[in-house]
């Protein structure tokens, strides 16, 4: 039987994506249900910690809307990171 790649590959190669280049790690988020993955917490902060690094407020934002529409509840990291995201941009 062949391996799988679950949330915890895909939320590691998210973060590995977002240090280098983040529209890539937006990407790979998007894809995910199309994988039959479904983002969590962690996939949502890292990909917010992207858009920080890179001063893109808004589509941070559109992030955390599109969290909240598919039920992942936000956590105090993704609370800060969007107003440190907000805040730089």
């Amino acid at each position: 039987e062949a391996l799988r790649p679950d949330i915890i590959t895909y939320n590691a190669t998210l973060d590995a994506c977002s240090k280098a280049r983040w529209p890539l790690a937006l990407w790979l988020l998007r894809q995910l249900p199309r994988l039959k993955v479904r983002p969590n917490v962690i996939s949502y902060a890292t990909a917010i910690a992207a858009c920080n690094a890179e001063s893109r407020w808004i589509v941070a934002v559109e992030l955390f809307h599109e969290m909240c529409k598919d039920d992942v509840a936000p956590n105090v990291v993704i609370y800060n990171s969007l107003m440190t995201t907000c805040e730089n941009g």
